[in-house]
């Protein structure tokens, strides 16, 4: 059951905040821009698998690997990153990456707006791991043994 099957089955798109995953990018990309790193902080919170949106997953990713290439993420450097792995163009260019840093709140709340992303990515985890443990149910699998296994998903 991919996904897209789930959100068919329940009627509705999984939880997602895009507002969240914009302001987490754009404070990212403005806090460098001015000489500071937060993603420190950040990166304790979330993980690229928090991000629902693919092309915030993908700026995320290239923000982390700046990081551990020991340069600092802003703007110019993160859209010649992802123009470099041939992913720019996937998702609206560099205009896209640009308006990140559009109407961000307030830079200052990043670690908030990173705990509504963990929060909505745990969600999303949740219902896939329940979604494949009732697939397995119709498939007769015993029941005792998929909710350990559910458990044990979810712990991680």
């Amino acid at each position: 059951m991919t996904p897209t099957n789930i959100e068919a089955i329940f009627d509705r798109s999984l939880p997602q905040s895009p507002d969240a995953e914009r302001c987490v990018l754009g404070s990212l990309l403005l806090t460098a821009f001015l000489g500071v790193n937060v993603l420190t902080r950040v990166s304790s919170i979330i993980t690229p698998d928090d991000f629902a949106q693919d092309s915030n997953r993908a700026v995320f990713e290239a923000i982390l690997e700046l990081d551990a290439d020991g340069i600092m993420a802003d703007l110019v450097v993160v859209k010649q990153r992802l123009r470099d792995k041939g992913l720019i163009d996937r998702f609206g260019g560099g205009a896209y990456v640009s308006g990140l840093v559009d109407d961000i709140p307030d830079t200052a709340n990043v670690e908030q707006f990173a705990k509504i992303l963990r929060a909505k990515g745990d969600a999303r985890r949740e219902i896939r791991a329940f979604s494949r443990g009732i697939q397995r149910l119709t498939d007769g699998a015993h029941p005792a043994t998929i909710a350990t296994d559910i458990f044990s998903q979810l712990e991680t």
